[in-house]
């Protein structure tokens, strides 16, 4: 049903038709007199006037539709979370909400959806608890079991710390930092102080907390650059001064940590770098095709700048009808398979042949 419905509400023109067949026929059904008192004849009528008005507004409060882009991705222990945020409310007053959509890691198979609070909600995630925020409230849930651990609403903090019993100021994630790091809450108490809280732990740090490290790729300044579990940070990619908007250079580096070019003339379009398999001596990036952002490619290059295998918009065969847009919004990389979407399609493929894992429709 819940399938039905999305495909519904994302087609203009069944949707129109739908609710064009039902205010016709309650306005039809308007001009009768089933009663024999005419205050209750008037009633009727006023209410197969709501009816019709009410279905033409309902679509703008709905959650029900078809995912055409996604905020952020977190890859759990058996499940992936994914968070899509998009506007409800239609022309007008509207205001941006969040759908958290959890799947089978192994299988791709979608397990749970529900509306999960406004944009940047997400915090963290840690095996298959995921910590996101829903209005004021803190809430830690498992993706695996589809049950809620915990919550804290954003007046309940002081009962559970004596030192935020002033009230909060301010609360925040810093999931929206550059650079992989390990998920905790900013809170500036109304006394002026501030704290942090890693939310698995729940524990209340006086002080900011050492950065933990984990190896991934990451942005700073018009470098792209590769850090490794240790904390040392790699030159990876260099915007340089490269015709064409959005156009970056895969440069050599003795200071790589893997030599990744040989043909510095070589260019991409806004390339988005997934991972590194060292084993295989490969890394895998996509690039866009043209600036319309409607094509892009995947491909896999080994450390001399080989191209190992790739694959086509075409190839990867993630698109219908439904689909406003192909952008590649989130992707991560773990054990080998990398996460990705192309619209409202989620894949995963294996880094080291490029086969697709699964691909699901959200």
């Amino acid at each position: 049903m819940e399938t039905f419905l999305d495909y519904l509400m994302s087609s203009t023109m069944f949707l129109t038709i739908i609710i064009m067949v039902f205010l016709f026929l309650f306005i039809g059904l308007s001009f009768l007199n089933p009663f024999r008192s005419k205050t209750l004849n008037g009633i009727y009528k006023v209410v197969m006037y709501c009816i019709p008005c009410c279905l033409m507004m309902a679509p703008m409060f709905f959650y029900y539709g078809l995912s055409d882009e996604f905020s952020s991705i977190s890859i759990g222990k058996t499940t992936i979370v994914l968070f899509e945020e998009y506007e409800r409310g239609g022309e007008g007053p509207s205001e941006s909400v969040c759908r958290m959509h959890i799947l089978n890691k192994q299988t791709g198979e979608k397990t749970e959806r529900f509306y999960a609070g406004y944009s940047d909600g997400l915090i963290g995630m840690k095996g298959d608890s995921v910590c996101y925020k829903n209005d004021d409230e803190i809430i830690m849930y498992d993706a695996g079991k589809l049950q809620k651990l915990w919550s804290i609403a954003e007046e309940d903090w002081g009962k559970h710390f004596p030192e935020l019993n002033s009230g909060i100021e301010s609360m925040h994630s810093n999931a929206k930092y550059d650079g992989p790091r390990l998920p905790y809450i900013n809170i500036t108490a109304k006394n002026g102080n501030k704290y942090w809280v890693e939310p698995f732990s729940k524990k209340l740090l006086l002080s900011e907390p050492k950065k933990i490290h984990k190896a991934g790729f990451y942005s700073k300044g018009y470098e792209i650059n590769y850090q490794d579990t240790s904390g040392k940070t790699f030159f990876i990619v260099s915007e340089g001064h490269v015709q064409g908007s959005g156009r970056k250079k895969i440069l050599t580096c003795n200071e790589c940590l893997v030599k990744i070019a040989e043909n510095p003339s070589e260019t991409f379009l806004e390339p988005k770098f997934f991972g590194i398999d060292t084993a295989t001596r490969i890394f895998v990036f996509a690039h866009y095709v043209s600036t319309d952002k409607k094509d892009f490619t995947v491909e896999a290059k080994d450390f001399s700048s080989k191209t190992v295998w790739k694959k086509t918009f075409a190839e990867l065969e993630a698109s219908d009808s439904y689909s406003y847009g192909h952008e590649l919004n989130v992707y991560a990389t773990e054990n080998g398979i990398v996460y990705f979407n192309v619209g409202g399609y989620v894949l995963a493929i294996e880094m080291k042949t490029g086969k697709i894992k699964w691909k699901t429709r959200l």
